[in-house]
C-alpha cells in the first residue's frame, strides 16, 4: 500500500545552554542562602564573648563566606556560559558543559566540537 510521507521533523533545540542557565541559577539561590547565613553567623559572633563558643562561629561565618563565594562565582560563570551558548551564532548542538567542586571553589569547563 501507499503509505504516508514521514512529518517533518523540528529541528532539535540545544539543550545545554538550559541546562547551564539553571545550573548557574542554582548555584547563585545557594550563594544567597549561605549569604544570609553568614549573616546570622556574623550577628551571633558579635553578640558573644571571646572564647571558644565566639571562634566556632567564627568559623562557620568563614565556611558561610566561603560557599557564599563559591556560590555566585560558579552561578555567574554557568549563566555567561550559558548564554554564550545561547546566543552565539551558528550555536549547534554537541556543546558539553561540567563543572566540578575543588577546594576552596569550582571549576567550569566548556567543550565544543566545530
Amino acid at each position: 500500500g501507499v503509505r504516508p510521507a514521514p512529518a517533518a521533523s523540528e529541528p532539535a533545540r540545544p539543550v545545554w545552554p538550559w541546562v547551564a542557565l539553571g545550573t548557574g541559577v542554582a548555584a547563585v539561590g545557594t550563594g544567597a542562602v549561605f549569604h544570609a547565613l553568614a549573616r546570622q553567623s556574623m550577628d551571633r559572633a558579635r553578640a558573644l564573648p571571646e572564647g571558644t563558643a565566639y571562634r566556632q562561629e567564627i568559623s562557620t561565618l568563614e565556611r558561610d563566606i566561603a560557599a557564599t563565594y563559591t556560590g555566585y562565582g560558579v552561578g555567574a560563570a554557568a549563566i555567561g556560559v550559558g548564554l554564550y551558548l545561547l546566543l552565539r551564532p551558528g550555536a549547534r548542538e554537541g556543546t558539553v558543559v561540567s563543572a566540578a567542586p575543588v577546594a576552596g571553589g569550582a571549576i567550569v569547563a566548556l567543550r565544543w566540537a566545530h
